[in-house]
């Protein structure tokens, strides 16, 4: 796999993209190179990549623009959200906002990924029709560094901890279980 094609057991998916700034397109062939889907990405002037990916049971993965990514779930071949990072602070700049990592963890049922300057988000994608942003606590306001504490309450009634970090303009995020199901 490069950045731009992910080869599944009985499908490829492609990202293309004639000339900058035009629409980019994500292609699923199957394993004849027959074109099964194409699919029409939101315009943007970088071309979008294959962020990260967690196949296997899951098959999902994350396709990375700069400011933006989606989720897509490789066995309906759909995208099922977009998301964009959210402004926490003061004193940004252009880049800010730029997805430079993104991790799955507990089994591919969280998503991390860190923005610049806007720090690390974390997203509930047990269920792929339902994802939902989890709430974060930090001991301080420097959003760009440091450990983020998220909290996550399930259908179930119990809670979840996760414990991640990640700096400005890196690419690993480091992140742990603190406890399960209370």
């Amino acid at each position: 796999m490069d950045d731009t094609s992910l080869i599944l057991d009985n499908k490829t998916f492609v990202l293309t993209q004639e000339q900058p700034g035009e629409s980019q397109y994500l292609i699923v062939k199957d394993l004849k190179n027959r074109v099964l889907d194409e699919i029409v990405l939101e315009k943007e002037y970088d071309p979008y990549k294959f962020g990260a990916t967690s196949l296997g049971k899951r098959n999902v993965a994350i396709i990375a623009g700069r400011h933006q990514f989606f989720v897509l779930d490789c066995n309906s071949n759909q995208i099922i959200k977009k998301f964009k990072a959210t402004k926490r602070g003061y004193a940004q700049d252009g880049q800010s906002g730029v997805f430079c990592a993104y991790k799955f963890i507990d089994n591919s049922k969280y998503l991390l990924a860190n923005a610049l300057d806007f720090g690390l988000f974390c997203y509930d994608i047990k269920n792929l029709n339902n994802i939902k942003t989890v709430h974060f606590y930090k001991s301080d306001s420097i959003y760009f560094k440091g450990k983020y504490y998220f909290l996550d309450l399930d259908q179930d009634d119990y809670y979840n901890m996760l414990l991640a970090s990640c700096g400005n303009y890196k690419t690993e995020i480091k992140s742990e279980i603190l406890f399960k199901d209370i």
